[in-house]
């Protein structure tokens, strides 16, 4: 039975940085990677962002199999773990036992889907890789696709039309809450991309609840139903949200609630294991939800499984989305009760909050698009809690 230092279950974005800090960390010490997607691991958030290119799965890799090789990893993908005993610290694994010292849940999050009764070549989630060129596969062939819907109006779902409005589909969006991205965009960054999807001729229908898609009673057409709306569209592209894969973690005996629970060290309630990512829920209830969160938290256990002390930080990460031709971004907090202020600069207008003259959340609308370089700044700014004078000299001249 092979015995590995250091067990990582899960290649999306905690998972591989975890492994990329382990290697360096401890470069001597034997790490299994496994992952049940039989694919490199790759940056999820490039999923919905590319429906319209002409790519493969390996395009999306963010390693070659060299790197895990030349590093000692050994790379399962397409194996999902089968079993964990935390007590004799074993797994199994693509029908093999092994043994481990220290293990780490990053098993990340997966769509949650209304009910649909419908073919499967009629809908499609916008998740995985796989999901991407399924999606891009089945619009190229079109001739009976005029209208798609997307269900979810979150950063996800308007990603998706953003690409569905380049393939040419007559799109509607279609969201429970009062508007799109309601979570990260606060009135004024809005405006902006109100404007954009109506410029690209995306439709928008709010404060929809979807309780069924089904098919038409002519079999031409779905109909997505609420207890209010009804909808009808010729393909369907879920974008509902997400929710914890924490299935493992409950079968090995972990404590769970949405998540797996975690200290502010990222451990869980079994001696070595811990969890990090979108499968984590931290003191306070709080799942992150962010691929840059779950990239730190992957490097802080990891440093946690090599002998550190740490304690998780919860920075206030930036969400960034490039969708009809512009950038908008989110960081901190926009929901309290200071009220923003509104600096243009050049292609860029922002909207920073202040409590007691330190920066606390930050939107940004650049409806041109925005460089990656200024959209670090503002992020800085933020994990600086800089205050308006120094607001002030970066983004008036982010651009």
């Amino acid at each position: 039975m092979k015995t590995y230092d250091f067990v990582v279950i899960g290649a999306g974005s905690a998972g591989r940085t975890a492994v990329e800090t382990l290697v360096d960390r401890a470069p001597d010490r034997t790490v299994l990677l496994a992952d049940a997607e039989d694919h490199l691991p790759y940056k999820r958030t490039q999923v919905s962002k590319n429906v319209v290119r002409d790519c493969t799965a390996e395009d999306f890799a963010i390693h070659g199999r060299d790197w895990y090789r030349d590093r000692g990893v050994d790379l399962r993908i397409g194996t999902p773990v089968e079993s964990i005993d935390t007590v004799e610290r074993t797994l199994q694994v693509g029908g093999e036992t092994a043994a481990w010292d220290r293990l780490l849940f990053a098993t990340g999050s997966r769509p949650r889907i209304p009910r649909v009764d419908a073919p499967e070549d009629r809908f499609s989630t916008l998740w995985t890789v796989d999901d991407t060129l399924t999606l891009r596969r089945r619009l190229e062939g079109r001739n009976t696709i005029r209208r798609v819907a997307v269900v979810g109006s979150g950063v996800l779902g308007v990603e998706a039309a953003s690409q569905l409005s380049l393939l040419g589909c007559e799109t509607v969006l279609i969201g429970r809450n009062s508007r799109p991205m309601r979570q990260y965009l606060d009135d004024g960054p809005y405006r902006f991309l109100e404007e954009a999807l109506r410029n690209a001729g995306v439709g928008v229908v709010s404060d929809f609840t979807v309780d069924r898609i089904g098919v038409s009673a002519d079999g031409r057409s779905l109909d997505i139903l609420g207890p209010v709306h009804r909808e009808r569209a010729d393909f369907v592209v879920l974008a509902t949200g997400s929710e914890p894969v924490i299935d493992g973690a409950r079968r090995a005996g972990l404590d769970t609630r949405r998540g797996i629970l975690v200290d502010g060290a990222l451990r869980t309630s079994a001696p070595g294991v811990w969890a990090a990512g979108d499968c984590a829920e931290h003191p306070g209830g709080r799942i992150t939800g962010l691929w840059h969160a779950a990239e730190h938290q992957g490097r802080l256990a990891a440093r946690s499984m090599a002998g550190d002390e740490i304690a998780f930080d919860d920075p206030p990460f930036r969400l960034k989305t490039d969708v009809f031709g512009g950038t908008w971004f989110s960081a901190g907090r926009i929901d309290g009760d200071e009220s923003p202020e509104e600096w243009a600069a050049g292609g860029t207008t922002w909207w920073p909050r202040f409590r007691n003259d330190r920066i606390i959340g930050l939107t940004g609308a650049a409806p041109e698009g925005m460089d990656k370089a200024a959209m670090k700044r503002a992020q800085a700014l933020l994990l600086d809690g800089a205050d308006t004078r120094a607001c002030r000299g970066v983004l008036r001249f982010s651009n």
